[in-house]
């Protein structure tokens, strides 16, 4: 009896929770086919970016069925045959773009890392079976660069494959941090800025880490319109386009969004501009992650642009 209404609550829970979240939900205007091989395309983006941000050794994985079979290897054989069955749960359930994307969206399976390096040692080990000494030069030269991962190959995807080992990239960029955009943005914020001035920040989550090193500012438009009876305390400049800011930051080609800013009379002049590479370049993830500096090419669209509102007093004046 207690059986039964444990498994009968579980379905109502369940069937609860489908109805709100429907993670199998599909847009009506896909066909099947789309559908389907669009799925396939993400499989192979997020199995090759497995690869390329060294989750595991992309050449030992797919050894890995090959070598189970001819070793009669049972448990390498569940090893792989979990690998990919969570790959392609996962990549179907999580939350990330099947139809637009070009890198997978691998953060959903990190926590494939330990079986990876499970299937990729026990791989190694048949591998070097018969000749023991040899898997120490041979593992040091699979973990320890990215030669066996083809991720310096332009097969990669990557736009600036590179040969290079990771454990020493990063202890470079410990030694020599990389620059970013948000020290500069920040800097010029604080010092030209005045504490409680609004600035509207493009792409949105941009204003994230300025949050933190440039606090004493008000970020403009953090919440759809929509919202303004659920936060009807709030002053307008918090709604999107209900008030029009004293500052526009924008990053890369969203300078083209700072048109939004330009209505009702209000009128925008360019108070800086910072010629620096205005991407995030240091994510967790190794195919979003550079270890230099991208240089500036001097176009104009991939730098930092700061708008800062005219007064309609002054612009009369003009």
């Amino acid at each position: 009896m207690q059986t039964r209404i444990g498994f009968l609550s579980q379905i109502i829970v369940g069937v609860s929770i489908l109805k709100v979240w429907n993670i199998f939900g599909v847009r009506t205007d896909v066909t099947f086919f789309d559908s389907f091989f669009t799925m396939l395309r993400s499989d192979w983006l997020n199995l090759r970016d497995i690869n390329n941000c060294e989750y595991g050794v992309g050449a030992l994985l797919v050894a890995a069925p090959f070598i189970a079979f001819y070793k009669k290897d049972v448990w390498l054989t569940r090893a792989a045959v979990a690998f990919f069955i969570y790959v392609l749960v996962v990549v179907r359930l999580s939350p990330q773009s099947m139809v637009l994307g070009t890198l997978g969206d691998v953060r959903y399976l990190a926590p494939l890392i330990p079986l990876c390096i499970l299937i990729g040692v026990r791989a190694l080990l048949h591998l070097c079976s018969g000749v023991g000494w040899a898997a120490v030069p041979v593992s040091l030269l699979i973990f320890g660069t990215n030669i066996f991962h083809g991720s310096w190959t332009s097969l990669s995807g990557f736009p600036n494959p590179v040969l290079r080992s990771t454990i020493a990239s990063y202890l470079t960029e410990l030694a020599i941090p990389v620059p970013e955009p948000f020290t500069p943005t920040a800097a010029w914020l604080n010092e030209h800025v005045q504490a409680g001035q609004s600035v509207w920040v493009v792409p949105g989550y941009v204003s994230l880490p300025l949050m933190f090193l440039v606090p004493k500012i008000v970020y403009a438009w953090q919440l759809p319109p929509h919202s303004e009876g659920q936060y009807s305390k709030l002053p307008p400049i918090h709604f999107y386009q209900r008030q029009a800011p004293d500052y526009i930051v924008t990053f890369g080609a969203n300078v083209f969004m700072a048109d939004d800013a330009r209505k009702a009379g209000d009128r925008y002049e360019l108070a800086k501009y910072l010629p620096i590479e205005h991407e995030d370049k240091f994510r967790a993830e190794l195919n979003k992650h550079a270890f230099t500096s991208i240089p500036h090419e001097g176009n104009d669209i991939w730098g930092v642009h700061i708008f800062k509102k005219v007064l309609k007093t002054q612009s009369a004046n003009k």
